[in-house]
């Protein structure tokens, strides 16, 4: 018993006709008539009557047309909603978004201009493995396969602008003791990155605050509740720096550096719009930090 079978016969019995039926099926007349007397073949019964052009159902007809429409009707649906799943499958592009998170938006915005359909998942979590491209920063000597470097940028020390720090050129690491910093989870980016410098040198922050966004470091920048390390391309232009009332500062004797990565994932072919995102956000990286990009 094969399902075109049941689904000429289920039109056939709601039309009692062969030849709409065919119509609707996109099949031919004799082609439907064929599969009819094979299905019945294979019951042992007789599910339809022939009259000239129509047909009229037989009592085995009528009831395996009443068990087959729920049957169809779910098989139909599943049908859509496997279609539905492919379709937003091949039109999703999974990023996993681990450093740069403020360009990252207008990367999309610019990408979307010319493909509105796209949709976009973003994961912020380093344990999640289900992306097709990552965002993620590194200390400058690290390399990764499948990946390319977007840019190099310093790093500074963010501090309010109405700290006493906000007057000083350069900040030095024995005025920075009793600071109370503030900054991302252990076991982020930015944060191996920092502990790497610092160690270097035998400093040990005063960690009095701990986020794992840097919206909420952000916050408590504005707010004057210490100070903290700020990238300076990637957490913001000046007009993002003005909004949070920080100002950025080199700290003395510690030049702190980190890489921008773009990672494919290694055991996952990019779709063909996952790989025009691939390249479109390189060149936008390179368009809008043309002396620095790599």
């Amino acid at each position: 018993m094969e399902l075109y079978q049941l689904k000429y016969f289920l039109s056939v019995a709601q039309y009692e006709n062969v030849s709409k039926a065919a119509a609707e099926l996109h099949a031919s007349q004799p082609s439907v008539s064929k599969a009819i007397r094979a299905l019945e073949a294979e019951l042992g019964v007789e599910l339809l009557k022939r009259k000239g052009r129509n047909v009229a159902l037989t009592y085995e007809g009528r009831m395996l047309r009443q068990k087959l429409t729920p049957v169809l009707d779910e098989l139909n649906i599943i049908e859509k909603e496997m279609r539905e799943t492919e379709r937003r499958t091949r039109e999703t592009i999974r990023l996993s978004v681990l450093s740069a998170t403020p360009i990252i938006p207008q990367i999309i915005k610019e990408f979307k201009k010319d493909t509105p359909n796209v949709s976009f998942r973003f994961y912020e979590r380093f344990e999640i493995t289900q992306w097709d491209l990552c965002f993620r920063s590194a200390l400058p000597d690290t390399t990764y396969t499948s990946a390319v470097k977007l840019l190099d940028e310093k790093i500074y020390l963010a501090v309010n602008k109405n700290s006493p720090l906000a007057k000083k050129e350069k900040i030095t690491l024995e005025e920075l003791k009793n600071q109370p910093f503030i900054s991302l989870r252990e076991g982020t980016n930015l944060n191996a990155v920092s502990e790497k410098y610092f160690h270097e040198v035998g400093f040990v922050p005063n960690t009095v605050y701990e986020s794992d966004t840097l919206y909420a470091i952000r916050y408590m920048l504005r707010e004057g509740l210490g100070v903290t390390i700020w990238p300076e391309l990637t957490w913001g232009d000046k007009a993002c720096q003005d909004y949070y009332n920080v100002c950025l500062k080199e700290i003395e004797m510690l030049p702190m550096q980190r890489s921008l990565y773009l990672i494919r994932h290694k055991d996952r072919p990019l779709s063909d719009l996952s790989e025009r995102f691939w390249e479109y956000s390189i060149e936008f990286f390179s368009n809008k930090f043309p002396h620095i990009s790599k």
